[in-house]
């Protein structure tokens, strides 16, 4: 696979409307032609997997 040589932005994410605005403001005034954008956002352990038992 080819190496490109555009830059990795990362952008935060949550869907809340200053997520979508933050979005909307990287690709508008950061992102060139070329670069990788990359969404990042957190999901929470909703299997319980983690938890500890007493």
């Amino acid at each position: 696979m080819e190496e490109s040589s555009g830059r990795k932005i990362g952008v935060a994410v949550d869907f809340s409307e200053c997520s979508k605005k933050a979005l909307n403001w990287a690709i508008d005034s950061v992102v060139r032609d070329g670069d990788h954008l990359i969404l990042i956002t957190v999901a929470h352990d909703m299997c319980g997997i983690m938890s500890s038992t007493s």
